[in-house]
């Protein structure tokens, strides 16, 4: 599975150079766990997913984590929860807008004997 420069730009990707190899293997790991290593090849699909899941690893907003941890309304502040299990949550939620719903699935296609 591999994501080039390129390919990240032309799907709206917005980090430079040489930010992007660092964030490409975050995004490549949560893509690993969240599919149970069944992505082999990037589709369009799934590489928007990507670009979508970097962006998410380097910015986490209420438009991907709907998770407020407090709001002030004196000078508007907002903190979210950004924890791993919040930021895998998010991810999640995105694969599901993208990825066919096998590759989610966790168990074994039942086999007829």
């Amino acid at each position: 599975m591999n994501l080039t420069f390129e390919d990240y730009q032309k799907f709206g990707g917005k980090v430079d150079n040489n930010t992007f190899p660092l964030l490409w293997q975050d995004c490549e790991n949560h893509l690993r766990t969240i599919t149970f290593g069944r992505l082999k090849e990037l589709d369009d699909d799934a590489k928007r997913l990507a670009v979508k899941v970097i962006d998410s690893i380097l910015e986490p907003s209420a438009k991907y984590d709907p998770n407020v941890k407090s709001y002030s309304n004196g000078i508007t502040s907002i903190s979210y929860d950004t924890s791993y299990s919040v930021l895998q949550s998010s991810i999640m939620d995105l694969a599901r807008n993208y990825l066919p719903n096998e590759m989610l699935y966790r168990g074994a296609k039942w086999k007829e004997l």
